[in-house]
């Protein structure tokens, strides 16, 4: 078990290691709830998503995308 004040400091540099490939991120759990001992950190993000359009047409599929976008 870890305490709350070490699970914080874990929970936010980890948090940090996410923040180019999430659009937010946050400490949930027992952290959140601010209990003095703390068993896993849990993370909660948002990831960024990326759309590849060209990729996905240079796949031989633009007859497909073509299609559904015209939905």
């Amino acid at each position: 078990m870890l305490k709350l004040e070490e699970a914080k400091a874990l929970g936010q540099e980890f948090l940090a290691l996410l923040k180019d490939c999430t659009e937010r991120g946050m400490i949930g759990g027992s952290i959140r709830r601010d209990k003095s001992e703390v068993k896993d950190i849990e993370i909660i993000c948002e990831p960024k998503i990326q759309v590849d359009v060209e990729g996905y047409r240079d796949k031989g599929q633009s007859k497909l995308f073509q299609q559904s976008m015209d939905v």
